[in-house]
């Protein structure tokens, strides 16, 4: 006799753990592997392969998010989303390789003038916003399915398991809170690329107007750290060839990206509190009664 809610042609049981649990360490490291911050894995022959992404050899990040949305598009209802997606994705491998200023700056990467330096830098940057924004736009589209999601959104799938998704958030805010704490000016590139991480993994959770504040912030910290300036007290930071006057320099400096940085954290992780994800603090409001 046939199960109840088991159609004819589909298995009688079936076990979707390993699926979500695959699809959330997928949806934690995505980011991170993007810019380099953790090494990206995969297996050729049998053997394990590793690679670090960094901004010489991007076009693996590109390939890395094409990987991401190519795996779950199926997850995706409407046909049109999907081609939309996939669409922008390719396009943006294109708009890569067809770069013609970014190629150059590999080539030259040893002997760029600081200037050229930060030019290259600005260009990094957008296009790891840009494969964060369209991940970002992905998992949006599978709140409905495999992806956690509000009380509002209609589930299309009659099963999903959520505790995956907890233990990674539990691991991931060890590693921001740690990464912030131990803030070091010659790393300051690697700072800002882990808190971007950090804020486009949950950013469908957060509401539209702490987006914004949020935005402004990353904003701010981007043309901060890509000032000239601050470009050479980088640099003398990992030559080890700062003077006393720039060690004073940096480490005021250094206050305010760190401020910066646990700003951007901390709003995240209001807006995951307010969404009940991380537990909600109930706000006292307070009311005067005095007319009552």
């Amino acid at each position: 006799m046939q199960k109840p809610n088991i159609k004819i042609g589909e298995v009688n049981f079936a076990n979707h753990l390993h699926e979500f649990a695959r699809f959330y360490d997928k949806h934690k490291s995505l980011c991170d592997e993007i810019t380099g911050m953790q090494k990206r894995v995969w297996y050729e022959n049998g053997e394990e392969k590793t690679m670090k992404i960094t901004k010489t050899n991007f076009l693996y990040a590109i390939k890395k998010l094409s990987s991401f949305v190519i795996d779950n598009i199926h997850y995706i209802v409407d046909k049109e989303m999907r081609k939309d997606i996939l669409k922008q994705v390719n396009e943006l491998e294109q708009k890569y390789i067809e770069d013609e200023i970014y190629q150059e700056y590999i080539k030259k990467e040893k002997i760029l003038t600081t200037k050229e330096k930060i030019n290259f830098n600005v260009l990094y940057f957008n296009y790891i916003i840009k494969c964060f924004t369209l991940s970002s736009k992905l998992v949006d589209l599978l709140q409905n399915s495999i992806m956690i999601s509000t009380s509002e959104i209609k589930k299309t799938v009659d099963f999903y398991d959520l505790k995956q998704l907890y233990e990674n958030l539990a691991k991931y805010r060890d590693e921001v809170s740690n990464d912030i704490s131990n803030f070091s000016f010659k790393y300051i590139f690697k700072h800002f690329k882990k808190i971007l991480g950090y804020y486009y993994t949950y950013k469908i959770m957060i509401p539209p107007q702490k987006i914004i504040e949020i935005n402004m912030l990353i904003q701010k910290l981007f043309s901060y750290i890509m000032n000239e300036e601050i470009i050479n007290y980088v640099i003398l930071a990992n030559n080890n060839t700062l003077n006393q006057n720039d060690l004073k320099k940096i480490k005021q400096e250094g206050k305010f990206v760190k401020n910066v940085l646990m700003q951007i954290y901390k709003m995240v992780n209001e807006s995951l509190s307010e969404k009940r994800i991380l537990p909600k603090v109930e706000k006292d409001v307070l009311i005067d009664k005095t007319l009552i």
